[in-house]
């Protein structure tokens, strides 16, 4: 029997909303499918479902036209697969230029046969506040319209899978080099913005929810209170999903005037289905 196994990191629930959709519209099709946060995979367990998944597929959102960090290092630690199947796909607001063709060519260092990459529409999760206005926040209304044209993406490309049949978006030198307008800049500062975050302490109830959530293990309870590492992956989940918004972004604390942070695709998510012992930083 045919199977695939998809390994995905979600920052704040797009991707995790991506692969399970995926996982169904290609388990519609009969290929059985699961999705793996990488926060719960152990390496060892990661490399026994590539040996033993039909196909294997990796979702990620995009991070200044790249990868984010926990990604590239869980792609780091797989053995080489030579000859796999696999495909790419990669969550974005508007644009990453060739998002899915950078993780693609990582894989094909490990010996992966890529055939499938795609780039998904989904809504922007970004509510720091650097702007004077809020593009979005958590306007369910405003998300459904992401949803529904990335879901058609996503049936498009199980359709593909099933039939064994190529699809390679932004994978060609104008892509590429559009990324690199974002990647270039993006990777230069990178390790510069990695203690930006911090916690307004008078705001803050000492909860513990952000150290629980927390891919990184960049928030740790000292002396009562939560203080940063410096070791901040950008992903925005404790930013979005503090109880009582007390975090802090650059010296900016969230503007309530533009409602709720962004806090998942769908209403009552729960960002604890992320989280697991692997911590990728």
């Amino acid at each position: 029997m045919k199977t695939a196994s998809i390994f995905y990191f979600s920052g704040t629930g797009n991707t995790w909303w991506a692969a399970a959709e995926l996982s169904r519209q290609l388990g519609d099709r009969g290929l059985a499918t699961t999705a793996h946060s990488i926060e719960k995979l152990p390496a060892a367990i990661a490399n026994d479902l590539v040996r033993t998944s039909t196909l294997v597929g990796f979702g990620y959102p995009i991070y200044g036209s790249d990868l984010p960090i926990p990604m590239k290092k869980f792609i780091e630690e797989l053995e080489p697969a030579t000859g796999k199947c696999a495909m790419v796909f990669c969550t974005q607001w508007l644009w990453s230029g060739d998002g899915a063709r950078i993780g693609a060519a990582m894989l094909k260092e490990k010996r992966f046969a890529v055939k499938w990459g795609e780039h998904l529409h989904m809504p922007n999760n970004i509510s720091v506040q650097l702007l004077p206005i809020a593009i979005h926040t958590d306007d369910h209304s405003k998300k459904t319209k992401y949803l529904a044209f990335s879901k058609r993406r996503l049936q498009r490309l199980s359709e593909h899978i099933v039939q064994e049949k190529p699809l390679t978006r932004g994978f060609n030198i104008l892509s590429e080099l559009s990324g690199l307008l974002q990647r270039a800049p993006y990777r230069r500062f990178l390790e510069g913005r990695r203690n930006d975050m911090a916690v307004n302490k008078t705001v803050c109830t000492s909860c513990g929810l952000c150290t629980r959530l927390c891919p990184a293990d960049n928030l740790v309870f000292e002396n009562g209170t939560i203080v940063t590492q410096g070791h901040c992956i950008n992903c925005m989940r404790c930013y979005n999903f503090c109880p009582v918004s007390a975090f802090v972004y650059r010296g900016k604390s969230h503007r309530k005037r533009h409602g709720p942070p962004y806090r998942g695709p769908l209403p009552g998510f729960d960002p604890e289905v992320l989280t697991g012992p692997c911590k990728r930083y």
